[in-house]
């Protein structure tokens, strides 16, 4: 696949989820709160997105040539992209804060793995 054949991917992938399941803004809001019932922890559809794009990342090691890592993970990144205009300044500085975080425990567990 060309640039433009993922790009166009992409866009063809959302219209098809959402169709099977309904709006990504509900289903990542819902996804939220089912991790906030499970863990305790808060989890933003900013951040459900960016952890999503983060494992498509992820897979892209182990695949890179599989073209759905790239389709999904552009989509992923849109919508967190979508997400992040919409906070304000101080949940800006509190997403920006959980995802550091998060960010330094991934790489310190793909160092793990690479030995």
């Amino acid at each position: 696949m060309n640039h433009t054949d993922i790009l166009t991917q992409s866009v063809l992938t959302l219209r098809d989820r959402d169709s099977q399941y309904g709006s990504m803004e509900e289903t990542m809001i819902r996804t939220c709160e089912i991790f906030e019932m499970i863990t305790g922890r808060e989890m933003s559809p900013y951040h459900a997105n960016i952890f999503m794009h983060s494992l498509k990342l992820a897979r892209i090691r182990t695949s890179p040539a599989k073209p759905d890592n790239y389709v999904d993970g552009i989509n992923y990144l849109a919508f967190a992209g979508e997400f992040a205009t919409r906070v304000d300044a101080a949940d800006a500085a509190i997403n920006d804060e959980i995802l550091n975080a998060g960010m330094r425990d991934l790489v310190e567990q793909l160092r793990a793995q690479e030995g």
